[in-house]
């Protein structure tokens, strides 16, 4: 359901009624729920990332080079995208609903 959150794998698990080991997979689920809960509690944000120079020197700024970069990482188009005003973030199941055509 759009807007609801995600569904653990232990959510439908009755509650241990002894001791408990921990296993491995034990662990993988909870780890799991953990990084889920931390996601979806997220607002990401995109960083890119650009190297100054190809050689890695300090102080050295090489414009050419991060004129290149910052064109095939398409940062001109999403500053372009963003001024339009698209503040829009869809959930993923409105974004599928809204474009599934496009992949047959």
């Amino acid at each position: 359901a759009a807007g609801s959150a995600p569904v653990s794998p232990t959510a439908n698990r009755a509650a241990p009624s002894g001791p408990q080991r921990s296993t491995v997979v034990s662990t993988f689920i909870r780890d799991h729920d953990r990084v889920i809960g931390a996601v979806s509690a997220a607002k990401p944000h995109f960083i890119r990332c650009l190297r100054p120079n190809k050689s890695g020197i300090a102080k050295k700024f090489d414009r050419n080079f991060v004129s290149h970069q910052i064109a095939h990482l398409g940062v001109p188009q999403a500053v372009c995208i963003f001024r339009s005003g698209f503040p829009i973030r869809l959930l993923h199941e409105q974004a599928w609903a809204a474009f599934r055509c496009l992949f047959p």
